[in-house]
């Protein structure tokens, strides 16, 4: 959701059971506004994608050494709503407001008519849509649509500089340069929480899969 005040308890109240998020530009459009610093607003964007708690605070200490007004900021922004880190749900990558905005401005088109036919506009809108995406499927040759193809072409590619250790059927010690990291295939886990935030194989996946 955009940063409405309100929109949080709202959402508690009404769908206690749901995985609420900002919309990032939102959010870093207030940060950036707020501090007007290009070196904080680079790390706040790092912090934000940082995959585990311990690389966010890493981020966060790097941000709070510029100014420490970024600590006051936080209490505003609980990062459960913005951070990759700390959200509960999965956001399979989107983080901004852009399939709600494209049906707020069919909404706009037909915002005179009475509430039924308003509905319908959209209905048929989406209709439409769904076909048009539909039939641009139905021309794909590939097994995945082409944004997931590329995703994990490019893990295929980096998974070759791996080294791989066996631990049993479905475990899998990975190690790089950088780090070691465990994946389980069967759960579909890797230690680096790629996997599960978006929803496609990592590249420790990828070499423990090949």
């Amino acid at each position: 959701s955009e940063r409405t005040m309100g929109m949080v308890e709202a959402v508690e109240t009404h769908f206690p059971n749901a995985f609420h998020g900002f919309c990032l530009r939102y959010v870093s459009e207030n940060f950036r506004d707020t501090f007007k610093n290009s070196k904080l607003v680079n790390i706040f964007w790092n912090a934000v994608y940082a995959l585990t708690s311990a690389e966010f605070e890493n981020k966060i200490a790097e941000m709070v050494d510029i100014s420490q007004d970024v600590l006051a900021w936080f209490n505003h922004f609980n990062p459960q709503l913005w951070a990759v880190a700390y959200f509960e749900g999965v956001r399979y990558g989107h983080f901004t407001l852009g399939v709600t905005e494209l049906l707020y401005n069919w909404a706009l088109e037909c915002h005179e008519l009475p509430i039924v036919q308003m509905m319908e506009h959209i209905r048929h809108q989406m209709t439409s849509w769904f076909s048009d995406r539909r039939n641009m499927g139905m021309r794909l040759t590939s097994i995945l649509v082409p944004s997931a193809e590329k995703k994990i072409a490019e893990a295929i590619a980096d998974a070759r500089c791996y080294k791989v250790l066996r631990a049993n059927e479905v475990e899998f010690e990975i190690v790089s340069t950088e780090r070691t990291n465990i994946v389980d295939i069967r759960s579909r886990i890797c230690s680096c929480r790629r996997w599960q935030l978006y929803g496609l194989p990592c590249a420790h996946a990828a070499a423990a899969l090949i």
